[in-house]
């Protein structure tokens, strides 16, 4: 609601505009003395955007290289492990969490099961849950290391 007050009468163009509003053309209006009251009325503008694609955008992949879940422990972040063999070992179970079935999770050494954990300083990197539906795994992989 507005309210101008001492114009002097005459014709005037009234044009009003919000932002996302706005109104099709001013209306003209002639003032007399005394009180006017006008409704003007506004519309929504429309809105447009812009959406580029582009063709380097990253693909999608099934390769278990590229599984956006997997912890990759390399370089310094290997440093914060243990340098025990058993409590290392304890910390990567711990990183994998829970896995399936009743034994805990697995550790592959060079993708073979069963092996022994190597001694910290000879690990190059590791990776925990790389890909949980991995043929190779005998079960779900969630808690390999």
């Amino acid at each position: 609601m507005y309210s101008f007050v001492n114009l002097a009468p005459g014709k005037y163009a009234v044009h009003a505009s919000a932002p996302q509003l706005t109104q099709d053309e001013a209306i003209q209006i002639t003032l007399a003395a005394g009180t006017q009251t006008l409704n003007l009325t506004l519309k929504v503008t429309s809105v447009s955007e812009n959406v580029t694609v582009r063709e380097s955008a990253p693909m999608l992949s099934t390769d278990s290289a590229s599984n956006a879940s997997a912890v990759v422990l390399q370089g310094s972040d290997l440093d914060a492990l243990s340098d025990d063999s058993d409590d290392l070992a304890a910390d990567l179970h711990a990183l994998a969490g829970p896995s399936a079935g009743p034994n805990g999770g697995s550790i592959y050494v060079d993708g073979f099961s069963g092996g022994q954990l190597p001694p910290k300083e000879s690990i190059r990197e590791i990776r925990i849950n790389q890909n949980p539906f991995s043929p190779e795994y005998d079960k779900l992989g969630y808690g390999k290391i």
